[in-house]
């Protein structure tokens, strides 16, 4: 009785032993795809970043902020602005003399104080600022 629970037992395995080298094997496939897929978008990011400044610097050479194309929309210039911090203190300082100082914690949020320099601009002590004019684009209405 031993000998065929024995047998049973290895066989019910088998289908399972199975199953998993073949859910490995899919498991495998699709993280090579993945990585595969990976590389291939950090080209086509590299591609649209060299597109996107090329025609940064068109429009700018030709004096437009905008213009509307039949097929893309209205193709606009944006702003952005990448700031950081390089005198904690000097920031506080500055936020604590222009009333701000209620936001001031442990760390500051990228966005709060991307909000703060946009509205106050190159008067704010302690960061660094980084603009960059990007590409912004309003699809026309089907």
């Amino acid at each position: 009785m031993e000998e065929a629970n024995q047998v049973t037992t290895d066989n019910a395995l088998a289908p399972v032993e199975t199953d998993r080298v073949t859910l490995l094997k899919n498991y495998a496939a699709i993280r090579e795809n993945k990585d595969a897929l990976k590389s291939e978008l950090s080209m086509v990011q590299k591609a649209l970043d060299l597109a996107e400044e090329q025609l940064v610097a068109c429009m700018e050479n030709e004096n437009l902020q905008s213009f509307n194309d039949q097929t893309y929309g209205t193709i606009y210039l944006r702003g952005e602005v990448y700031v950081g911090i390089d005198n904690f203190q000097a920031l506080q300082a500055w936020l604590r003399s222009n009333d701000l100082k209620d936001i001031i914690k442990q760390t500051i949020h990228n966005s709060t104080l991307r909000a703060i320099v946009k509205e106050h601009g190159d008067a704010v002590l302690g960061v660094n600022t980084h603009y960059v004019t990007k590409i912004g684009v309003r699809r026309n209405k089907a």
